[in-house]
Formats: C-alpha cells, structure tokens, sequence
C-alpha cells in the first residue's frame, strides 16, 4: 500500500473526513458513506487510491527538497510594493501605532519608487506586479496613487507583467467617485476597512483626530459600494477589545445584513494587540481582551450565513508574511526602504532610501528573508512547513523575543483554526461520494 505523504493534512470531521495536499494546494472531502464503501469493495479502494496518486497524495521522491524549491520559485513571479501614500491620517484611533506627519510624498520620491520598480521588473523574471496602498490614510495621498498606477501599467505593459493592487484604508475618504476611479482606472480591487461594529462602539474606538465619530460615513460608502457593478472585495476588519466585545456581534445582526448575500463582501476579526503606542498618551489607549476571540466571532459569522476571508491565505502553500518575501519592498513616504509595516520606526525594518539609492540587501536578508535554508530542520517532516515554512513572522522573533517553540505553536494554532473554518464554509475543492 502506497505512503501518504507527510506533507498531506488529514481530518475527521462527522460526516467524512478532509485532506489537504500542502504540495499543491488541491483539497478533498472524502463523506462518510464512500469511507465505508472504500472499507469493504476493493474496487472501490483501488480507484480511489488512483485518484489520490493522479493528484499526488503519495509520497514521492526528494519529496522536501523539490516541494519546497518549487514553492520559493513561485515567489520569484510576483513583485510586491507596499507604499505608504501619506504621512498622517485623519483618524486616530484608540490602539493606533503609528506616528503621524502632515507630509505628502514628494514627485522625487515617486518617480524614484518608479525607477526602483523598473531596475526590478528589467532584471527579474516577474508575471505580476503588485502595489498595496497604505498609510497613514492612503486616501490622503490620492493623487500619489494616481500618479503611481499610471506609471505602474505603463512599466506592467512594458514588461509584459500583470498589475494588480490593493489598499488598507479606514473608508472614510472612499466616496462613490473615487472608489470607481480607483476600481476601474488604478485597477485596485481588494480593501481592508476597519469597521469595529456597531455606530456606538465603532465611534469610540475610531474617531476623526477632532474626537468626532466615523461610522455613519464608512457605513455608507460601503452600501454604495454593494449598489455599484464593480468588480471587488471589501474584507471588513473587526477589531476586537473589551469595549465593543458585544457591539461587534451586534453589527452581525443588523448592520452587516446587506453586505451577507453579495459575494464581494468578507469579514475578519482580530483581538486588540498591543502593536506599539505611536503618538498616543498612556491615557489614550484601549483594554485588550486576554483571550483570542477572532475565531469564535468567525464560527458565528459563518453560522449566521457570512464569509470569512483570511482561512483563504493560511492554507496555501503561497502563505507567507509579506515582510520575508524577497521580492516585497515596503516604501514609507520619505522614500525609506523596510520589509514590515508594523515595525515602522525599529531600525532593525530599515533597509536604505530609494532617494540616495542605498539598500542593505544583506541586512534585510539576514533579519526578514525566508528561504529554504533557514527553515529549522525539526520542521522538515511537518504536515504544514509548506505553508508556515517554519515561522510565520518575524516580528515575533526580532521584537517579541519568542522562541521556536513559541512560533511552532502559534503557526500550529493558526492552521487548524482556519482548516475548521475553511471546511465549515464548504470551501474544499472536490467532494467525493459514493
């Protein structure tokens, strides 16, 4: 009898149970009642064995090393610039930690950035470019954005790659106009908007930087965005504390109606971290809760008829902290070069300056940059190396001092949570039955 391969993930579940091929990313349902038949009919048995070669479930030759070349090949096909568009954002938020400047980004910088993404496209063997907006406010750099996209399909036609882009953004600037320029004219077609439940809770935790609330506003460019044609997806970003703890599954049951059954709206939840102080005073902040909650929120998402975005990622072999990819630059708007956009000001994340045309490729290398030789040798037979790859993030390593132990666990955790989700929206490709 053929070997499963370690890098297949197997799971029972009541009616049948789930594989997962890490090595290519191709999920089955196998139900309960072709389990059995598989049992007792060695036809059955066979063909099924057959498909699950035809598919490569088995163990196969060099099967580590050749998994994973091809894994970090793929990576080298796609370059990625998250650019912060703006130096201040018009919001300040209760657990915010950034620190915030009223600075545009200078023509320099932009064109610089420009002729930066040039030198890597001209020397690469990339298929798709990618810009991700972010800030501060990205909006607040509109015109930055403008610039940028056109430059960036000028240079995605020139070197025969895809552009693709994407954005961060608190959706309070994001008005019918420009979510239509932005859509059809910049070709960015994915948006986080933070939305932390319900108009009384949202306002307390996301407020202009006069105090003033911002739910009434977000709440309506997102019902003009559900009337429009456009092609998109909004994933709605809840984060979590003790004060709108309820509030959040409150918007589940009336805010969030509209946005159930359009197929280009997801949620995501994620518990308050402490992710830095930035400008805010000591008085100035927000009570953390002491345990995970994102996963118990999705469970209830998913059961009242929502999507959940993230499970989506976390279980491709493509997973990856943006910040270890090789081909991923992050651009702050002084032209600054760094790998994480959570460790904005840690000169561990700094790597050079597009505008005096330095970079510390080795640097960046040795503190951010997976590749298959850093992947710790306990983790080579691991059902989930191809997608964890032996830790998911850095900045738990270099800032939170955690140990391999620690990154294990949390990679671990992760995984299972969002296969659990993953099977409960139906999502696995293929269900086989008798």
């Amino acid at each position: 009898m053929k070997k499963l391969s370690n890098y297949v993930v197997t799971r029972k579940y009541e009616d049948g149970k789930v594989m997962l091929n890490t090595k290519n990313n191709f999920s089955i349902k196998v139900t309960k009642a072709l389990l059995d038949k598989i049992s007792n009919d060695e036809k059955v048995a066979c063909e099924f064995e057959d498909y699950l070669a035809q598919n490569r479930f088995y163990e196969e030759e060099n099967e580590y090393t050749n998994m994973m070349k091809q894994i970090f090949l793929e990576e080298d096909e796609l370059l990625r610039l998250t650019i912060l568009t703006h130096g201040d954002c018009n919001f300040r938020c209760l657990y915010c930690y950034e620190q915030f400047e009223n600075v545009p980004m200078s023509q320099q910088t932009m064109d610089n950035i420009v002729k930066f993404t040039e030198e890597k496209l001209k020397n690469g063997n990339y298929k798709i470019l990618r810009a991700s907006w972010f800030g501060g406010e990205p909006l607040l750099g509109y015109k930055t954005i403008l610039y940028l996209s056109d430059k960036f399909q000028e240079l995605a036609i020139q070197y025969d790659v895809e552009f693709i882009a994407d954005m961060t953004t608190n959706g309070y600037l994001l008005d019918k106009r420009k979510f239509q320029v932005l859509v059809e004219k910049c070709k960015c077609t994915t948006y986080q908007i933070t939305i932390d439940g319900t108009k009384e809770s949202h306002d307390q935790q996301r407020v202009m930087k006069n105090g003033k609330g911002t739910f009434e506003r977000i709440y309506n460019n997102l019902l003009e965005a559900k009337a429009s044609l456009l092609d998109f997806v909004i994933i709605l970003r809840f984060n979590i504390s003790k004060v709108n703890f309820n509030q959040v599954q409150g918007f589940m049951d009336l805010e969030g109606i509209p946005f159930k059954t359009d197929a280009r709206f997801y949620f995501m939840y994620r518990n308050v971290e402490n992710w830095g102080q930035g400008q805010r005073t000591e008085k100035y902040s927000i009570e953390m809760l002491k345990s995970d909650v994102g996963y118990q929120f999705s469970n209830e998402a998913i059961e009242k008829g929502y999507k959940i975005y993230e499970v989506l990622p976390f279980l491709k072999n493509s997973n990856a902290c943006y910040a270890t990819n090789p081909n991923n630059y992050t651009f702050d708007v002084r032209g600054k070069i760094m790998a994480c956009t959570v460790l904005l000001y840690n000169s561990m994340n700094i790597f050079g300056n597009v505008n005096i045309d330095t970079l510390d490729e080795q640097k960046r290398r040795k503190l951010w940059i997976h590749s298959i030789e850093k992947i710790p040798k306990d983790c080579r037979n691991c059902e989930i190396v191809a997608i964890c790859k032996g830790g998911y993030c850095p900045k738990i390593i270099l800032k939170d001092h955690a140990t391999q132990e620690r990154v294990c666990q949390r990679a671990k955790e992760s995984f299972e949570k969002s296969l659990n989700l993953f099977v409960r929206q139906d999502w696995v490709e293929v269900t086989l039955d008798v």
